[in-house]
């Protein structure tokens, strides 16, 4: 009889669990999105693109003086899920239950609506992270991470444009994770490019080149955690790209020198 009693209890459960609303949960609509910790030193962090966090049950509006301007800013109550921690991030920096990430890996046009017979497009060179926010037949509407357009490709010129078809875009979230992971690695790596030739003290250039060795190593060990159960994802090549460059700067290519004899016995190797 008691083991009808539980199974009862939970095909009840079951049946109400169904109709229970789904957690909602937000995406940092950029890196270095604000959190403020919800404790007594209003403590605040950072978190970064793509980190998901739990809805934590509470909403509030704040007035808040900006340029001599006073708006009202909305604020949600979340949970960061890896660290445990709770905290208020402003609704208009983040992105409520996406579709899914989206991650463009091949330069393609992008529409200002799901037409490709529109003349209103924007090509976006690859790769590019964002967020899918709605689905149209065959098409994708997503929100594209603008800061990191300009860090991955180095071009100024932006779009408002969201469109684009679904086939140009991959929803495996390890694609986008690793490119958003790998997003502090692409800006260090132009500091360092810029700021590598320019060092003359022997300390200076042994300590940035113990930086770049970690870097390396990090986003090594992070192409192969993000490759998963089927090999490498097609992302893992432009961090490959960053890891290369990274090592040109503090290793250089060698330039094999040629003697007088050894060109000489080239030409008439060639000649026989």
């Amino acid at each position: 009889m008691k083991r009808y009693f539980v199974l009862l209890v939970f095909l009840v459960m079951a049946i109400f669990g169904c109709g229970m609303k789904k957690t909602d949960i937000y995406y940092p609509k950029a890196h270095y999105t604000q959190m403020t910790l919800d404790q007594a030193d209003k403590k605040v962090i950072y978190v970064d693109w793509g980190n998901p966090l739990v809805y934590a049950g509470k909403m509030q509006t704040n007035s808040e003086v900006v340029k001599g301007k006073t708006n009202e800013v909305i604020y949600v109550l979340v949970q960061k899920q890896d660290t445990k921690e709770k905290g208020w991030v402003s609704l208009s920096s983040v992105v409520k239950n996406p579709v899914a990430k989206a991650t463009l890996l091949n330069t393609t046009q992008i529409y200002k609506t799901p037409n490709e017979v529109s003349r209103e497009f924007f090509t976006m060179v690859a790769p590019m992270i964002g967020y899918v926010v709605e689905i149209q037949e065959g098409w994708a509407r997503v929100q594209w991470y603008m800061a990191a357009y300009k860090t991955f490709t180095g071009k100024s010129d932006w779009t408002t444009y969201e469109w684009v078809k679904l086939s140009e875009i991959s929803t495996n979230a390890n694609e986008a994770d690793l490119l958003s992971l790998a997003y502090v690695s692409y800006k260090k790596l132009a500091d360092w490019q810029a700021k590598w030739p320019t060092l003359t003290d022997e300390k200076q250039k042994l300590s940035m080149s113990n930086e770049i060795e970690t870097e390396i190593i990090y986003l090594e060990k992070a192409i192969k955690n993000y490759g998963g159960a089927y090999g490498p994802v097609a992302s893992s090549r432009y961090v490959a790209n960053i890891v290369d460059s990274l090592r040109s700067l503090i290793y250089p290519p060698i330039q094999e020198e040629y003697t007088e004899e050894s060109y000489d016995g080239e030409e008439m190797s060639e000649e026989y």
